[in-house]
């Protein structure tokens, strides 16, 4: 084992053993007449906020105490951090914001809190499900406002996603054409046809749209603070998956786009933040520490 592997090796050891003597709770709500788990990590102070954090697709709940010191960074101001299941999708449905409003309710009465005092976000489906979530509170006729929301990655137009996908089947490299075929056949089974056939419906459950004036569902984020992050290292894609690819088909493309609409849209209080050799499409490319400050700065 060479310096640096020994290194990494200690650091995520050391980050484990910190998480496991700060201890993470399992435990179990009901919302919709169902059962769902998740996670919680709390602060060795009084809890003075909530930050929710949602998985990629495919993730554990509990790995993501592992994978990023942002729950131990804001422990540090007194956020208890909670993590759990959520549907492998790319927008908040009927499921998700039932399970998403009772473990805030319940967590807003056992902390006597206010939903001021919640952040949310995630990785990848993750993140888009934490702006739909968003996006659907603000949408309503008297409004609930969280504390801010984040997404990591996160697929945000559906149309743009669903065009991506269809020029990826014809790609000469199997594991892309595949999952292209993959995505487009659950685009259309979800929302009932291709953006062509039944545009209304991916505007309707898109966190953004670029068809759209004003960036549909996008407008109902322009009033909360919001971060988006992303690596979109093309180099990295066309080696690693195929040569191909095109910048298009990175989510990055339309994190850009949906950026300027919030900050045409009057919201100063969004920003876009992009890395270098954080780690394509992982927790990585969120700094916990900066991330922290920013929080507390609100």
């Amino acid at each position: 084992m060479n310096k640096l592997s020994l290194f990494l090796s200690v650091c995520c050891l050391l980050l484990v053993t910190n998480i496991q003597a700060q201890g993470i709770l399992k435990s179990q709500i009901l919302a919709g007449g169902k059962s769902y788990t998740y996670f919680e990590m709390k602060p060795a102070t009084p809890v003075k906020g909530i930050l929710i954090l949602l998985p990629a697709a495919g993730e554990k709940p509990k790995s993501i105490f592992i994978k990023t010191s942002l729950p131990k960074e804001m422990a540090a101001y007194g956020f208890t951090t909670l993590t759990l299941d959520v549907p492998a999708q790319m927008f908040a449905d009927n499921q998700c914001i039932g399970e998403l409003d009772e473990l805030i309710k319940i967590k807003l009465t056992q902390y006597q809190l206010t939903h001021h005092n919640v952040v949310i976000g995630g990785l990848s489906d993750g993140g888009a499900i934490a702006l739909s979530y968003t996006e659907y509170l603000n949408s309503q006729a008297t409004p609930i406002k969280l504390k801010a929301v984040f997404g990591i990655d996160p697929p945000t137009d559906l149309t743009r996603i669903y065009a991506s996908a269809d020029k990826e089947i014809s790609y000469n490299c199997p594991l892309i054409a595949s999952e292209g075929k993959s995505v487009k056949a659950y685009l259309a089974h979800t929302l009932g046809g291709s953006p062509a056939t039944n545009p209304k419906a991916y505007e309707q459950l898109a966190i953004y749209s670029a068809s759209a004036p004003d960036g549909g569902n996008a407008r109902f984020l322009k009033d909360i603070p919001v971060r988006l992050y992303s690596e979109p290292d093309l180099e990295y894609v066309q080696k690693t998956y195929c040569a191909q690819l095109q910048f298009s088909n990175l989510n990055a493309f339309d994190l850009e786009k949906l950026a300027f609409n919030l900050k045409q849209a009057g919201n100063q209080q969004s920003a876009y933040i992009t890395t270098q050799g954080k780690g394509f499409h992982s927790w990585n490319i969120l700094d916990a520490g900066d991330f922290a400050k920013w929080i507390t700065g609100l």
